[in-house]
């Protein structure tokens, strides 16, 4: 038999030659100066008081006769959540015990045995079942005095097996370890099963899987992220990643305090409310792809990762539209295969063998994804569709041609039955009046005083610039943050950011902030009746909670001729708003509902040119039809 044989000085020299300065307090375990014990039988019974996380002391027994995972094959129950293929058929999976870089493995004689064992390294699996030492490597023994453990062992090690006066030898896992299989025996006691087959993960790798897992977990929900309500069989460094990061975002303090004892807290990245939350989803849609049907599971918030619970609409939503803000616990998981009108649409449990399936040809008729619509048959792979919807061509012939409506860059959203112009909001907007109510955009009359600032003041409807309450028109549905239903506005129609710019609607994006700090969130087309366009002094409204111009931007861009087209727009209006203010301006509208004082033709016509003349000739229209408003009615 050819055993390496060395002396113990040198077995000590071979393990403390292993333990460079790899494993650090910063990156590793604070407690253990960069190291974790594991107890070479699991874990004892006892806690360790020590440990914030609930965590076991570790049952270091090295004996005969115990039952050590030695890489043989066992089958799991079939009836146990957690079995799963292969191991749940013949022959089974192999048993290991698990660990992980930074971790040493303790090596302890049972309690009063006080013989010295010698700890060999086997090369393989095949030596291990056989107890075949020819090729063993001697790496260390529970004989070694206290000074010497004093080398191998932690600070925490120290303490527990010290007091205890067992006989340990400790054997380090490093950052840049040789293997990923370990193969530990006894040579006395090989043939009575003391021996161990290790498998030795990465640390960072399952401590940044484990910290992930902390921030879906259902234990956020009752606030027991230290592991204390529930028993937990994770070890480490899953253990204190886990725990940590479910710690780190827990939100036991929320206004509807009591969420611990109820189970229904919810996490600052699942709070759309809280500016983690809303980052961390506004990060999420960023990457959305809402040509890809999927599952807008959980909306009702009654599942978890493991219980299947959660709602399933598989029709309404688009990737955008299911997030934390429609429900904290809403999940998407998009469709990856498609057979017919049934796609295979992520899993309802981090245990499910089989993902969920969709049946698209369930979907009622309106649904986003109805297997008749446009989306749907696109994703189906049809090359091209026609959605009546769409509204793309109807604009072409109105005047101001360059805005016709086919992307969305300032006049994409005519409107066939508009003459070429949709130059305002519509009727379902909500408007608030100084008198305490709020109503619809329909019900403003000229005269009423209207929020005109996020800060609260009021000013007088003195004009219409557009007024067709029977219009159906294609607008722009902006959602941002604010405590109101989505802005419904025409693309060219201006918008006040929070920057200070005023910028036409169709350059609106997710992520941009509007004035007073809501963030647009999302933006789609929709078709709406009526088209309103109220005129205030102040030049601006507060539609829906947000703060919008009066004007149009007739060029896509926040600026004519480099000057800003609220400031010329504004200016341009000033003869008519002193007309009116005089009570010498009446209100009288064409066919489209456009004033018949607003030379909208004329200025689309001149912004398209970009002609330095432009802005003394809108001026002059403004004053000329204002001037014979005025003539007529003076005669």
């Amino acid at each position: 038999m050819k055993i390496i044989l060395t002396s113990f000085l040198l077995a000590i020299s071979s393990v403390t030659s292993q333990t460079p300065n790899s494993c650090i307090p910063d990156r590793h375990f604070n407690d253990d100066d960069g190291y974790f014990e594991e107890g070479v039988a699991g874990l004892s019974t006892d806690l360790d008081l020590d440990s914030a996380h609930g965590q076991k002391l570790p049952n270091s027994t090295w004996a005969a006769g115990l039952d050590y995972p030695m890489g043989q094959f066992e089958q799991c129950d079939a009836e146990d959540r957690f079995c799963r293929a292969p191991c749940n058929a013949a022959p089974g999976c192999q048993q290991f015990f698990s660990t992980h870089t930074c971790a040493i493995l303790t090596f302890c004689n049972a309690e009063g045995d006080n013989q010295p064992q010698n700890i060999w390294q086997l090369p393989s699996q095949d030596a291990l079942d056989n107890c075949d030492f020819d090729d063993a490597i001697l790496v260390g023994s529970t004989s070694a005095s206290s000074i010497e453990r004093n080398r191998m062992l932690t600070h925490q090690t120290k303490q527990r097996e010290l007091q205890g006066d067992q006989l340990c030898f400790g054997y380090p896992f490093e950052v840049d370890h040789e293997l990923s299989t370990y193969f530990f025996a006894s040579q006395e006691n090989c043939e009575q099963n003391q021996k161990i087959a290790v498998v030795v993960a990465d640390y960072d790798q399952t401590a940044d899987q484990c910290y992930a897992i902390g921030e879906t977990t259902s234990r956020l929900n009752n606030c027991d992220c230290r592991l204390e309500e529930k028993p937990s069989t994770l070890g480490e460094p899953c253990r204190s990643e886990f725990s940590d990061r479910c710690f780190e975002i827990m939100q036991p303090n929320r206004p509807d305090d009591g969420c611990c004892e109820r189970g229904d807290c919810i996490s600052t990245l699942k709070d759309f409310e809280h500016p983690d939350g809303r980052a961390k989803e506004l990060e999420r849609r960023e990457t959305c792809d809402d040509s890809t049907p999927g599952l807008c599971y959980n909306e009702d918030g009654l599942g978890t990762d493991t219980n299947r619970l959660g709602s399933t609409n598989c029709c309404t939503k688009t990737c955008t539209e299911c997030g934390t803000e429609l429900g904290a616990h809403a999940l998407w998981k998009p469709c990856t295969a498609l057979n017919g009108t049934v796609g295979n649409c992520g899993f309802l449990s981090r245990y499910d063998s089989a993902p969920f399936q969709c049946d698209f040809s369930l979907c009622d008729d309106g649904d986003e994804w109805n297997v008749d619509g446009c989306p749907f048959k696109l994703f189906a792979g049809e090359a091209s569709c026609e959605d009546s919807g769409d509204g793309g061509d109807d604009g072409g012939d109105g005047d101001g041609g360059d805005g016709d409506g086919g992307d969305n860059e300032g006049g994409d959203g005519d409107g066939g039955d508009n003459g070429g112009f949709t130059l305002c909001f519509a009727g379902h907007s909500i408007v608030n009046l100084e008198d305490g109510t709020s109503i619809e955009m329909s019900e403003l009359k000229i005269g009423d005083r209207v929020q005109v600032t996020k800060d609260g003041k009021f000013d007088i409807v003195y004009s219409f610039g557009h007024y067709q309450p029977e219009s159906v028109s294609e607008y722009l549905n902006i959602e941002s943050t604010a405590k109101a239903a989505p802005i419904t506005i025409s693309p060219p129609h201006m918008l006040f950011l929070d920057s200070g710019k005023v910028v036409p609607a169709s350059t609106i994006k997710i992520g941009d902030v509007l004035l007073g700090g809501n963030i647009v969130i999302k933006v789609n087309k929709v078709s709406s009746k009526g088209a309103y366009a109220p005129f205030t002094y102040s030049g601006s409204i507060v539609v829906n909670g947000v703060v919008a111009s009066n004007y149009v931007s007739l060029t896509g861009t926040s600026t004519f001729l480099g000057v800003d087209m609220q400031s010329l727009a504004h200016t341009v209006v000033g003869v008519r708003r002193a007309f009116c203010k005089l009570n010498l301006c009446e209100e009288t509208y064409s066919d489209d509902g456009i004033a018949t004082w607003v030379p909208y033709q004329t200025a689309a016509w001149i912004a398209a040119k970009e002609v330095v003349i432009g802005f003394l000739i809108v001026t002059g229209g403004v004053i000329a039809f204002s001037r014979r408003r005025f003539q007529k009615i003076a005669i």
